[in-house]
């Protein structure tokens, strides 16, 4: 199933994301909608205003602000049948189709691996780390439930299901 528009649900107050996503929503065109949300009571009114928006599947940024309401937040995207990816294992854990996350513990081993070089007197240049690896939890039951078919490859390569 190709999709057209996909949402974007960012915190507006995180100048980080904020900027990141208005940045991808103009250079995308149509194809993205920047959905702001500083609450579940917004992530409600965007699924609401899927049809108006036209939005086929939503992407809820990682932020604590919506990892610690993961649960109300698949609830409101399951009732709105919307395919949803996360950027958080959590979200998956509480019934969501699809999460894309870093591994934080790997990330900050390689952080303090490259820092206490870079105080040994290595230069930042001289100082490399392989490209870190995406894990991806997928949730086939919620797959089923929107009636979706997920590829062979992506069950395969999904580090959690």
């Amino acid at each position: 199933m190709p999709l057209g528009r996909v949402g974007v649900v960012f915190d507006p107050d995180n100048t980080a994301t904020s900027a990141a996503v208005e940045r991808l929503s103009g250079d995308a065109g149509d194809d993205v909608v920047a959905c702001p949300a500083r609450n579940p009571e917004d992530v409600e009114r965007v699924c609401l205003l899927r049809g108006h928006d036209r939005m086929d599947a939503l992407l809820v940024l990682a932020d604590t602000l919506f990892t610690v309401h993961a649960r109300r937040i698949v609830e409101l995207t399951a009732e709105a049948a919307l395919p949803t990816a996360y950027g958080a294992h959590r979200f998956v854990d509480a019934g969501g189709l699809i999460a894309v996350y870093g591994d934080i513990g790997e990330i900050i081993r390689r952080t303090a691996t490259i820092v206490r070089r870079i105080l040994a007197d290595e230069t930042p240049a001289a100082v490399s780390s392989p490209p870190l690896q995406p894990h991806v939890a997928l949730n086939t039951a919620a797959a089923r439930r929107l009636g979706l078919e997920v590829p062979r490859t992506l069950l395969a390569n999904a580090t959690a299901l």
